[in-house]
């Protein structure tokens, strides 16, 4: 895969359904996790991943600004991404949930790890921080966030503690489309909505992907919940976070939207370790 514009490693892990640990792993990506436009990314494990002669081999990324040919199955993709705010590719590369996420400008170190599945990175990878560019897509105005959104207590709602996390419902309407494993647009729940109502993050977490870049899920919030898993909030009208922001359960994250057949709908998904999970699994009965 070529690293496009905003594109970020959870977002390009998101999109072929991948855990992102492995994606660093494999392209000898060590924190602060850093890709920048015209990287190229391996999307299958090396031959030789586990072997400790591959200690002082490079990293697997070059400059080349040549766009691939639309083969995800040989690690290449034309699927452009854009992120929030910035001019430069950059991290969310904190080593604890509660760290602000570092901006960092240089190029990541080779220095892959001798197991075939390593530990996870002590910290996590961080957004390709660039400016938007002006396709009919409207970038997030963090001016306009409302004030009320990160202050303002959740909401009290019932509540599932699953996988050690604490589960909420994002949004109160009924579920028009239930989860349907390996099937396209069917990988979570679309609830149904208002034009403007408000999402709610889930659960506690980070904000690891504020965009527009992934097609078929519109403007799109993931929230990373821990190494193994994370949310998607797919089919908003506005986010109203920000990548490496960290949010709780209940908080405000942005206002439903539609989606291409003109429904006013939240797509949410559930993944753990790149694969797909079927929420009602985690969230509480109604």
């Amino acid at each position: 895969y070529t690293v496009m514009r905003g594109d970020t490693l959870y977002s390009i892990a998101f999109r072929y359904n991948m855990d992102w640990r492995e994606l660093a792993l494999w392209n000898q990506i060590r924190s602060p996790y850093l890709i920048h436009p015209g990287d190229r990314l391996r999307l299958t494990a090396p031959p030789q991943v586990a072997s400790s002669t591959s200690r002082n081999s490079r990293p697997i990324a070059s400059s080349s600004t040549n766009r691939p040919a639309s083969n995800p199955s040989s690690g290449a993709s034309s699927t452009a991404s854009r992120s929030t705010s910035g001019t430069a590719t950059s991290s969310t590369g904190s080593t604890s949930a509660s760290a602000t996420p570092a901006k960092q400008t240089v190029v990541k170190k080779p220095k892959p790890s001798d197991s075939a599945r390593a530990q996870p990175p002590a910290s996590k990878p961080a957004a390709v921080k660039t400016s938007p560019r002006s396709s009919g897509n409207k970038a997030p105005s963090s001016t306009k966030k409302p004030a009320a959104s990160s202050n303002k207590a959740p909401p009290k709602a019932a509540t599932k503690s699953s996988a050690g996390i604490s589960w909420r419902w994002p949004a109160n309407g009924p579920v028009l489309r239930n989860f349907k494993a390996n099937s396209t647009g069917r990988e979570g729940l679309d609830i149904k909505g208002d034009l403007g109502e408000v999402v709610r993050a889930a659960a506690d977490g980070t904000v690891v992907y504020s965009g527009t870049g992934l097609i078929g899920y519109g403007e799109l919030i993931i929230i990373k919940h821990n190494e193994r898993l994370l949310s998607a909030y797919g089919y908003n009208r506005k986010r109203l976070v920000k990548e490496g922001e960290k949010v709780t359960a209940g908080q405000a994250i942005s206002e439903m939207g539609q989606n291409s057949s003109g429904q006013v709908v939240l797509h949410f998904e559930i993944r753990v370790e790149g694969k797909t999970q079927n929420p009602r699994n985690y969230l509480p009965k109604r």
